[in-house]
């Protein structure tokens, strides 16, 4: 019923903004207590970020050469820029790996959207978003400091919920934010967009060959 659906999205938003809020607080004590995991990196994208805010472009000095990288150097994260406003508003760490909670929390609005497309009752989408934001492992991702490549994860989501309800301009923002992400992420937005065409049947048999994989 509309109250239904209604109650559940309410239900959604909240859990969102709690993971959101709480990540937060904890990101931000992980920080002020000198707990980073990867300091290094937690200053060379402030940094960034804090340029790009002020006018500066990219301009940073905390800088290294990554061998490993597809790019053989520093990975190609545009994605910040959408971080420079909030940094302008609110300079310091705080605000940088806030951005990066709440985008992150979008994964349960896409797992939510997801079950719903796919028929299921608004208690499944909220059953949903439960188990999305109470994976384990998205909590770790979430207090590695400041990655951008852990933003693509909820943003990928959020292109298969567009997908999945045939909203094609939708599906092209997520896209593109997705693949802002880093420079290998535009190959995973390939294979959502591929698993999402190659239909239903193809789908139940992958869903079916998934356990043995595992």
């Amino acid at each position: 019923t509309p109250e239904q659906q209604a109650a559940a999205m309410q239900v959604i938003a909240a859990l969102t903004a709690v993971f959101a809020v709480a990540h937060s607080v904890v990101a931000a004590w992980t920080w002020r207590s000198l707990r980073s995991n990867w300091p290094l990196d937690l200053a060379y994208f402030h940094q960034q970020v804090r340029s790009l805010s002020l006018g500066q472009g990219f301009a940073q000095t905390v800088h290294w050469h990554e061998s490993q990288t597809m790019l053989g150097n520093s990975h190609f994260t545009p994605i910040l820029v959408l971080a420079a406003p909030v940094q302008r508003l609110w300079p310091g760490l705080d605000s940088l790996l806030a951005t990066q909670c709440f985008v992150v929390s979008l994964l349960g609005i896409g797992a939510a959207r997801l079950a719903r497309s796919q028929g299921g009752r608004p208690a499944v989408a909220v059953l949903a978003a439960v188990v999305a934001l109470g994976s384990a492992p998205l909590w770790q991702v979430t207090q590695t400091d400041l990655r951008p490549l852990v933003w693509s994860a909820s943003l990928l989501v959020m292109l298969a919920a567009a997908l999945a309800e045939a909203r094609p301009r939708e599906a092209l923002i997520w896209a593109f934010l997705a693949s802002a992400c880093r420079e290998e992420v535009p190959l995973l937005v390939l294979a959502v967009c591929a698993l999402h065409g190659a239909g239903p049947e193809w789908r139940s048999r992958a869903r079916r060959a998934a356990p043995s994989v595992l």
